[in-house]
């Protein structure tokens, strides 16, 4: 069974695109008189006269414009920004999270540097040492005796 976007894209596309356009402009009004004044108009006809409305639900293509036309159908004007306070609360508290979580991990990550760098000292400390070279003048003769053995077998097999 094919859904309705698909038997009528370009309904479907301007459908979205009004929603889209209705929802982007009321949504960035920066006065509540202005707001207001777009809402009521959109909510007593300027939706319908769109199309909006009436539309099959399943046109829209994001759950954001359904919800909004939906909006429009039930919400007052002070209920539809009340719900967009809320939502732009959700959305600031996560911006807030996140920014936690990252600071933990640049933290973690500093502290992580540090030791490498902590680490890398300490091993360049170790190679100057007399007990590293003494070592490394000891165990070179089984070191090549091991080298040799090694590509023997290389080569015999």
């Amino acid at each position: 069974m094919r859904s309705a976007a698909s038997t009528n894209p370009l309904e479907a596309a301007y459908l979205n695109w009004a929603a889209g356009g209705c929802q982007y402009n009321l949504n960035t009004l920066n006065t509540y008189d202005a707001f207001k004044l777009v809402y009521d108009t959109l909510a007593r006809g300027g939706a319908r006269d769109l199309g909006l409305i009436d539309a099959d639900p399943a046109l829209f293509q994001s759950d954001r414009n359904r919800a909004f036309v939906e909006d429009l159908r039930h919400l007052t004007a002070d209920e539809y920004l009340f719900s967009l306070y809320a939502t732009t609360e959700d959305i600031r508290q996560r911006a807030v999270y996140r920014a936690a979580v990252r600071l933990d991990e640049i933290r973690d990550l500093k502290n992580r540097l540090a030791k490498a760098e902590k680490d890398a000292k300490a091993g360049a400390r170790a190679k100057k040492s007399a007990e590293y070279r003494v070592g490394r003048a000891v165990c070179r003769l089984p070191r090549k005796i091991q080298r040799i053995a090694r590509d023997f077998r290389k080569g015999r097999s």
